[in-house]
């Protein structure tokens, strides 16, 4: 794709947080609204701080919905996101690895994506270790395993850090933004959060305002849930777990093998 392009969240998240607190937004870091309720004409969010009072508010937690949220948490489920980054590797390894310098993403199943770091010593490489929450070192070594897969030649690399973080799934993989009992929503961004929050984030806020430029296809996505799904724990994960890593994957192996 000659357009495609990458970004360093963080950096994005931190522009985007100095933009927020330059315009007089009030942040407050370590405080979860633990109940959202209604009152009069407006709402009482609790927290462990204290209560706060607003005439409106906005969801935007995706992979994050805890807590009493129980609409919202019964339609949006958490699947983690795991990377790794390799040690520093010399220029002309990296260049046999990714000639092109470009952002890379398996069609598999298993969804692999990797690039060059943007200083060009490292490969980052991300994908599904596991659909459940599980360590970051058992994290590790099986993207390690992955990694080598497509790369052989890393084999004998070190990695050097592992992170994760959750995405938020609705069940038809589809983003929605609305409102259910005077509270909105932007949620279910399902991957592609990085894109679509900031985009999805702005229509909720118009449509918060009344304002008609809030207008989007992904209000009339249908944002469902499944009987089985009861606001908790999504136990479903740990037989889809299996069913990919014993099933789909090895298929999918097998096939590429021919």
């Amino acid at each position: 794709f000659p357009e495609h392009g990458g970004l360093q969240p963080r950096k994005f998240h931190d522009g985007l947080l100095k933009a927020a607190l330059a315009r007089g937004v009030t942040v407050v870091c370590d405080c979860p609204v633990e109940e959202l309720t209604r009152s009069g004409t407006g709402f009482v969010a609790r927290t462990p701080a204290g209560d706060i009072r607003a005439q409106r508010a906005i969801m935007a937690t995706n992979g994050y919905t805890r807590g009493r949220h129980g609409w919202l948490r019964r339609r949006i489920f958490p699947l983690p996101s795991y990377l790794i980054a390799t040690e520093p590797l010399d220029a002309d390894r990296i260049a046999a690895l990714a000639p092109g310098r470009r952002m890379m993403v398996e069609t598999r199943a298993r969804h692999s994506y990797f690039r060059v770091s943007p200083d060009g010593s490292r490969i980052v490489f991300g994908g599904r270790a596991a659909i459940t929450q599980i360590s970051p070192q058992r994290a590790a070594a099986r993207l390690h395993e992955t990694m080598c897969g497509i790369w052989p030649s890393l084999r004998d690399v070190r990695l050097t850090h592992c992170w994760s973080g959750n995405t938020g799934f609705s069940f038809n993989h589809m983003p929605h933004v609305g409102s259910h009992n005077g509270v909105f929503h932007a949620i279910g961004f399902s991957g592609s959060g990085v894109v679509m929050a900031p985009y999805l984030g702005m229509k909720v806020a118009y449509q918060l305002l009344g304002d008609g430029r809030g207008q989007t296809a992904y209000s009339g996505t249908h944002l469902a849930t499944r009987p089985y799904h009861f606001g908790g724990s999504p136990w479903f994960l740990h037989p889809g777990e299996f069913w990919y890593r014993h099933v789909v994957d090895r298929r999918e192996d097998a096939e590429a093998q021919g």
